[in-house]
């Protein structure tokens, strides 16, 4: 107990409900450098003024107490893995986990213990709209804000989630409220909030894009001027969607019974570079002028595999989950939706029913479900929490199990890989009750190699052990 840390730690756990009001000196404090001796006077003090009556004017509360809170402190062993997950965790990690993690917290109506709040910190720091009374009023006494009152704008993922929802609501006020907050954030927020305005962009959104230009960050001005180019109108959209449009073509093939095709010719070959050209463009929008009956589309696109992926994409920006399915049904060797993410899909555009559509119906022994090779992120792609029903499915489906196994393998091999950056991605938004199987799974690794999201797993375990464990929670933060 020498270290300032440790008693930093203790005198603020010491402090609760005290308004973390100075400890009085000790008379005769001489001779207690023995840490021992030391940690027996102080716990002794804080007993004290703890036991101290407290009163304001005319005998009222001083407010300096804890607010009631009926919430049950989490158990033994869900504290204890709380805590060790935290002290995993790197300043990113933290940053994108914290409303996660305390929203998995509050959906099982439990709270942090008292005497961890100090070790917990930075943790409830980045927590948003996921805290509860007594950790705001933590907050509040070590000054991140006033206390209890709430945060209405919440952690990093917090008012990212909040500017997208307000975006799908109001376009024009979301619009004219980030340009009041923007220059105010971090970078890397920065850069995610104006690439969200991809959600319902218009050509009234120009001229912010365009001040975006001169943003200090390159990644605030490559997302502005992606955008720019995507807009309707802009000479830049319009040379893309005819260059879109040229790649596509129809072939007659037959004499007697005439068979329509739909041909696919990437710009300059490149089929990769084909997923930036058709970003944006719905199906009507693309194919509109070929001749082609929608339901017809599919098989007459079924020789063009490298273009499939492209026109189902097209078809659930046209919100045609089914139509989406037949195209990519039609692959020789499917992998989606990793197939759409990585193109990458404006998911943002997307209703939750048809992205769910389009996750459940990846999950057959037929599909590759590969996010390690093409970045796909559920938690973001489902824009909220996982149902226990899907979530089960998931994780006992062929192409999941493989996927799993792919990430243990190569961490095991290679060193140099961080099986945490696709895992704690792929694991966001999964509820408590299926976090043992994952588990599990990732138990065969090596203790060294044992990734950050085997402790979140097994955190996730404790909390779905809890007598007091409801329903998977209303909302997952974006990760």
């Amino acid at each position: 107990m020498t270290d300032t840390t440790d008693w930093k730690r203790l005198d603020g756990a010491l402090s609760l409900g005290l308004s973390r009001q100075p400890l009085p000196p000790l008379a005769g404090a001489e001779g207690l450098d023995e840490p021992a001796r030391a940690l027996a006077a102080l716990a002794l003090l804080g007993q004290r003024a703890r036991l101290a009556p407290a009163a304001g004017p005319r005998g009222e509360a001083t407010g300096s107490s804890l607010p009631d809170d009926p919430r049950p402190m989490l158990t033994p062993a869900a504290r204890e893995a709380l805590l060790r997950l935290d002290r995993r965790l790197d300043a990113e990690s933290r940053r994108r986990l914290a409303p996660v993690i305390l929203a998995a917290i509050a959906a099982t109506r439990q709270r942090p213990h008292l005497f961890d709040l100090p070790n917990l910190d930075a943790l409830l720091r980045l927590g948003g709209k996921a805290l509860g009374p007594t950790e705001r009023a933590w907050l509040g006494w070590t000054g991140a804000s006033a206390p209890g009152a709430p945060d209405p704008e919440g952690g990093p993922a917090d008012r990212l989630g909040s500017f997208r929802r307000a975006r799908r609501k109001d376009p024009a006020a979301a619009r004219e409220a980030l340009a009041a907050s923007l220059s105010g954030e971090p970078a890397k927020l920065r850069a995610e909030l104006v690439g969200s305005l991809g959600v319902h962009l218009s050509p009234e959104d120009a001229p912010f894009l365009e001040s975006c230009l001169a943003d200090r960050a390159s990644g605030v001005r490559e997302a502005a001027t992606g955008l720019l180019a995507r807009l309707p109108g802009a000479p830049a959209y319009e040379d893309r969607l005819a260059l879109a449009r040229a790649s596509l073509g129809v072939e007659t093939k037959g004499l007697l019974r005439k068979t329509r095709r739909l041909t696919f010719k990437p710009p300059t070959g490149d089929r990769h570079a084909a997923a930036t050209l058709f970003q944006g463009f719905g199906l009507s929008v693309l194919v509109g002028e070929l001749g082609f009956e929608t339901a017809d589309l599919p098989e007459a696109a079924a020789g063009a595999q490298p273009a499939l992926p492209l026109l189902a994409r097209a078809a659930l920006l046209d919100d045609d989950p089914i139509l989406a399915a037949a195209f990519l049904g039609r692959l020789d060797d499917p992998a989606w939706p990793g197939d759409l993410l990585r193109l990458p899909l404006d998911a943002d555009l997307l209703s939750r029913e048809t992205r769910y559509a389009a996750l459940a119906a990846s999950l057959t022994p037929e599909v590759r479900f590969d996010p390690l090779l093409d970045g796909f992120n559920v938690a973001e792609f489902l824009d909220g929490p996982m149902a226990n029903d899907l979530a089960g499915r998931l994780i006992a489906s062929p192409p999941w199990r493989r996927w799993l196994a792919e990430v243990v393998r190569q961490a095991e091999a290679n060193d140099k890989f961080d099986p945490d950056y696709v895992l704690l991605r792929a694991v966001a938004a999964m509820p408590c009750l299926m976090a043992r199987a994952v588990a599990d799974a990732l138990a065969v690794m090596p203790p060294a190699r044992q990734p950050k999201t085997a402790a979140y797993l097994a955190f996730l375990v404790q909390l779905a052990t809890a007598p007091s464990n409801p329903s998977a929670p209303s909302e997952t933060p974006v990760v």
